[in-house]
């Protein structure tokens, strides 16, 4: 089944109730260059927050670094969210962890019985030690308009383990693997932006402990030794907690501590 706006809305509507949900703008297009190119655009349009579009295809669909996320048309969720987060910008490196955090409830939620989604510190979700998300946030100043943020998200989702490019096919992996059958993709959508709803703009900026806890249970990195890759820094040595705004704790071998927000890399 395409992706549909109605669709994506009623079952929403099931979850979060019928006002709620009339809060979202979901569009959908059958192919765009990039679902966070066509935000950021918006958000000099003066759009609102909650603003999502969702894309059959990409031709140009990015994650961190610039690298390249493939999908082929009509099997998988590539969207992008518009965000006026009225919270200082410090804040807002709490967003993509809030992300991950919204599509691992959306996922157990609805598939119960799927391993137990992980996330790889900072933007990546895990299902049996392979990538089966990513989230790429993006920000832009706005000329009439508070400073705005795009969150990115695509998600494996009907894409057949043969369709995986071969380099990435021991890497990545796909919930269709998992669950054995074609997966309703406006259900999907549904549940993740129901969770993302339930977590922002509460969690971004109120107490973020709670957050922090669930973010120790679901971090794949922890305990591995690791190589995080920040400019022309290199640091080296064992992942072993996630810090108070969600950032990586790493213990380098001369036993100091290394709290880390952002990075280039992580090589494991």
């Amino acid at each position: 089944m395409n992706l549909d706006a109605r669709s994506i809305r009623h079952h929403l509507a099931e979850i979060i109730g019928s006002r709620l949900a009339a809060d979202w703008d979901i569009r959908i297009k059958p192919e765009t260059v990039s679902t966070n190119d066509d935000a950021l655009i918006l958000a000099e349009q003066d759009a609102p927050e909650n603003t999502v579009i969702f894309a059959e295809s990409q031709s140009a669909g990015r994650g961190r670094r610039g690298d390249t996320w493939v999908s082929p048309p009509g099997v998988n969720l590539l969207f992008s969210i518009l965000l006026r987060p009225h919270t200082t910008v410090g804040t807002w490196t709490r967003i993509p962890h809030l992300a991950g955090l919204a599509v691992c409830r959306a996922l157990e939620s609805s598939f119960p019985t799927l391993p137990r989604p992980m996330l790889k510190w900072p933007n990546d979700i895990y299902l049996d030690d392979r990538k089966l998300a990513g989230i790429l946030v993006e920000s832009r100043a706005c000329k009439d308009q508070a400073p705005a943020a795009v969150l990115g998200i695509g998600l494996n989702v009907n894409l057949l383990p043969e369709q995986l490019p071969d380099e990435i096919r021991t890497l990545a992996t796909t919930l269709r693997s998992h669950t054995g059958h074609l997966i309703e993709r406006n259900a999907l959508a549904a549940a993740i932006l129901a969770e993302w709803s339930a977590l922002y703009p509460a969690e971004l900026i109120t107490d973020f402990a709670i957050i922090r806890e669930e973010l120790r249970r679901r971090a794949w990195l922890k305990g591995r030794k690791i190589t995080v890759v920040s400019g022309n820094r290199q640091i080296s040595g064992n992942a072993i907690d996630v810090g108070p705004e969600g950032e990586l704790v790493v213990e380098t071998e001369s036993g100091a501590l290394e709290n880390i927000l952002s990075a280039d890399r992580v090589i494991w």
